[in-house]
């Protein structure tokens, strides 16, 4: 092509990663009302990590990221935490939720790091047929590394519906499905990926099918 565009390599010898992990976990799993919640703490020397370094032109128009190699002590801690409740036989509530904190030596937060979530999910399972609803929100990632953006938050819905055809619950061999995904449209980008700004999830979907197993 007739980009022009000039690379600095500087050359320095990669050091091995050494982490200190401290994980506490409470469970509960007897009767109708059952959770469990993790605490962590990881404390990492030498870490590797991609950092955005900018963009690079090519051919005068296509911008292309940019990304570095690094290595940076960094201290990670977070809660995960799932509570559910057996409503009555059939019908069973799920509460999660989990977040992530991470903080660099320099006090700049490692790039790419999901939102905290929180959520209900609904299942009903009879021997004739079983339904699940989900809702996930995903709250605003403002807490970013250098060079990234924000994303915004946004709330996932989704359900399922599956008959049993021969009316053996779970362990059916024939089961007819109908699939709904993103049922609210909305726009959401995941800021995890390196394609966030270019590439959302994908919109609304609904699939039905049957499905066998011999």
């Amino acid at each position: 092509g007739n980009g022009e565009f000039d690379v600095e390599v500087s050359e320095q010898s990669p050091s091995i990663e050494t982490s200190m992990n401290v994980d506490l976990t409470l469970r509960k799993f007897t009767g109708d009302f059952g959770f469990v919640i993790s605490a962590f703490y990881n404390q990492i020397d030498d870490f590797y990590y991609q950092q955005d370094s900018g963009f690079m032109t090519v051919e005068g128009e296509q911008e292309l990221p940019v990304l570095a190699f690094k290595q940076d002590d960094v201290d990670m801690y977070g809660i995960e935490a799932e509570v559910i409740y057996q409503i009555s036989e059939p019908l069973k509530a799920t509460l999660f939720t989990d977040v992530i904190h991470t903080e660099l030596s320099n006090n700049d937060a490692l790039p790419r790091i999901p939102p905290m979530r929180l959520g209900l999910v609904l299942n009903y399972q009879t021997q004739d047929y079983s339904g699940e609803l989900s809702v996930s929100h995903y709250l605003d990632q403002t807490d970013i590394g250098p060079l990234e953006t924000p994303t915004e938050g946004y709330t996932m819905v989704d359900a399922n519906f599956n008959y049993y055809l021969d009316n053996i619950g779970l362990e059916s061999e024939v089961v007819v499905f109908l699939k709904g995904q993103n049922l609210t449209d909305v726009n959401a980008r995941v800021h995890s990926s390196f394609l966030k700004n270019v590439a959302p999830l994908p919109g609304r979907g609904v699939t039905l099918g049957i499905r066998g197993y011999f």
